[in-house]
């Protein structure tokens, strides 16, 4: 159902409208919705921009790894390149050059949406577009710096909270795991482990291990192939 609205006009703007009326291209509405689907038509590639890298599987933050840390999912834009997408961080307590003076835009999520749900969310969004577009840079004397328009940080804040949202909703979100929690109850038989098995075996086993887990949306922190020696040793002791 159509919505009324009220506009206002300079007065030149006014004579134009009534000028287009008076020869007759149809009423004050007909020629407003023609001035913006024309304006729209012509300023909508200046509205589009690329879905970039989108990882949203959680790894080893080496900074912490000794307290089980793992990356975080942290969504980023380049307004100067038109490109938004999500990539694994781990926390080193430093930013960029780029990020420090605002130029490139980033900001962590909680957990670890589906990148195919955070993909479509990411996809022809008006807030990636109110911000790419509300983002200014100047120079300050010493650094180009960038800022965001009250919109286009509104637009910011509600993009996080929609990808926070989506991380919390997924039903099977991505996991990381020690190799001893993950194969913790499973016996040396049923993991298919016997004396001497072969390199290539033992790679092998550890591909498709590997494979189930992630089958399972878990991602085996340390490794499978070390943690698979380590157990074929003390059997091979035993």
């Amino acid at each position: 159902m159509p919505r009324q609205t009220s506009i206002q006009l300079t007065e030149s703007t006014r004579r134009q409208a009534a000028a287009l009326t008076g020869a007759g291209f149809g009423t004050f509405t007909d020629v407003v919705r023609t001035a913006i689907d024309r304006m729209y038509t012509q300023e909508k590639p200046m509205l589009t921009y690329q879905i970039g890298k989108i990882d949203t599987t959680p790894d080893v933050d080496h900074y912490h790894a000794s307290t089980g840390g793992q990356t975080k999912t942290t969504l980023f834009i380049d307004p100067d390149r038109r490109i938004v997408g999500l990539y694994q961080a781990e926390d080193s307590g430093t930013y960029s050059s780029d990020v420090w003076h605002g130029l490139m835009l980033e900001e962590k999520i909680t957990g670890y949406p589906s990148a195919s749900a955070a993909c479509e969310l990411l996809t022809d969004n008006p807030d990636v577009i109110a911000i790419i577009s509300g983002h200014a840079t100047q120079w300050d004397g010493s650094n180009m710096y960038g800022s965001l328009t009250d919109e286009a940080s509104a637009a910011w804040t509600r993009l996080v909270e929609d990808l926070n949202e989506l991380a919390e909703i997924d039903p099977n979100p991505v996991q990381l795991w020690q190799a001893d929690d993950w194969f913790s109850d499973v016996s040396d038989a049923d993991l298919g482990l016997r004396p001497g098995m072969t390199d290539a075996e033992i790679i092998a086993m550890a591909d498709k291990l590997e494979s189930d887990a992630r089958d399972d949306n878990a991602i085996i922190a340390d490794g499978v192939e070390s943690y698979l020696r380590s157990r074929l040793e003390d059997l091979d002791e035993d």
